[in-house]
């Protein structure tokens, strides 16, 4: 950018030099014209002046009217350069906008398993997968403290049954004890002793 300015205050000065040496040099020629004009004597409404004057101002002129083809050569080939260098920088200008371009889109999207998602399409995803776990978790939660309350509860059952049927068994043997003694008295009985 700093290059662009440069070159073009570059040619605006050399411009500006340029029209001051051109005037100065036209007003020159048109003078020496003049002078020629008024140097020249008249013959029958014929103006007559020296070879050597003509030649003098021919030899000027050519010589302004190369200054004048340098001139506009060099502002050509000034210009040329500034056309290529508007058109480097409108390259890099494109190039940037489409960088620029492809920042903001990556700016609005976040890349999930190498496909791109927009950031509100991926915190939709995220916060619905956090809530699936939560409840699945919370779910999970229920079922092992309703488990474990069967359990216990099915454990205090157990306990409770075990507990009456050591009392029925301790009562059936010592019925059962009772029932063999009973019996063995009444062998004993029978056998006599």
């Amino acid at each position: 950018m700093k290059k662009t300015w440069l070159s073009l205050i570059l040619l605006l000065a050399s411009t500006i030099y340029s029209t001051a040496q051109t005037t100065k040099q036209v007003e020159s020629i048109e003078t020496q014209f003049q002078e020629l004009f008024v140097s020249s004597n008249n013959y029958k409404n014929y103006k007559i002046f020296k070879t050597h004057d003509f030649l003098e101002l021919q030899k000027n002129t050519l010589q302004r009217i190369g200054t004048i083809q340098q001139e506009v050569d060099r502002v050509a080939l000034l210009l040329q350069q500034q056309k290529d260098s508007v058109a480097n920088l409108t390259l890099k200008n494109n190039d940037l906008q489409a960088r620029l371009s492809t920042s903001i889109a990556r700016e609005g999207s976040i890349a999930v398993f190498g496909k791109e998602l927009s950031k509100t399409l991926y915190n939709i995803l995220l916060w619905s997968f956090i809530l699936v776990l939560t409840s699945g978790l919370g779910f999970f939660f229920y079922q092992y403290k309703n488990a474990n309350l069967h359990t216990k509860k099915a454990e205090g059952l157990l306990l409770e049954t075990e507990k009456s049927f050591e009392a029925h068994k301790k009562k059936t043997m010592d019925t059962a004890q009772k029932l063999r003694r009973q019996l063995q008295d009444e062998v004993n009985k029978r056998r006599g002793i």
